[in-house]
């Protein structure tokens, strides 16, 4: 017997408890937690004042399955789990700091967002933050060589499963 813990969103619970059930697995015990990851919470203002929020509400799903289910449940709590949220927001040079303003104002946390004045500086960002499974937004003008970030990216998690998973 192998137990699998997950910590989710809150909105996510019902997506994963059916592709579980896909696979045959009904019984889970699913307890309220509070914590947090790389978004690291946020700031949010009460009655004038400002104070930060640093644990947010997330889910723990535990579920208990035979061995041999153990790697088909991790793959299909991942799928299941993902929001498709971008994760960065990489403006690179000129005018792609009106980008990371605008996305800062729309509420997307600092955090996420890198204005860097070259590829090469993108690429080194990238390769300490960026893990697989995120979504990444980068944006740059022609001759700020985005490729190269694309090529550091390469080389440290590989090629994706799927040529469309890359895209110019």
């Amino acid at each position: 017997m192998k137990k699998l813990e997950a910590i989710i969103k809150p909105f996510k619970l019902e997506e994963v408890k059916e592709a579980l059930a896909e696979l045959g697995i009904e019984g889970m015990t699913v307890t309220e937690v509070k914590g947090f990851g790389r978004q690291k919470g946020h700031t949010e203002i009460y009655r004038g004042s400002e104070y930060t929020v640093d644990f947010l509400p997330k889910v723990k799903v535990e579920v208990v399955m035979a061995d041999d289910l153990i790697e088909k449940a991790v793959n299909v709590v991942v799928a299941a789990a993902k929001t498709g949220k971008i994760d960065f927001i990489v403006g690179v040079a000129g005018d792609a700091a009106q980008l990371i303003a605008g996305a800062a104002n729309a509420g997307i946390p600092r955090d996420r967002l890198k204005f860097v004045s070259s590829s090469g500086d993108a690429a080194q960002f990238l390769q300490k933050e960026f893990r697989p499974g995120d979504l990444l937004l980068v944006k740059g003008s022609r001759g700020v060589k985005m490729e190269r970030i694309v090529e550091a990216l390469l080389a440290q998690h590989g090629a994706p499963d799927t040529p469309a998973e890359v895209s110019h």
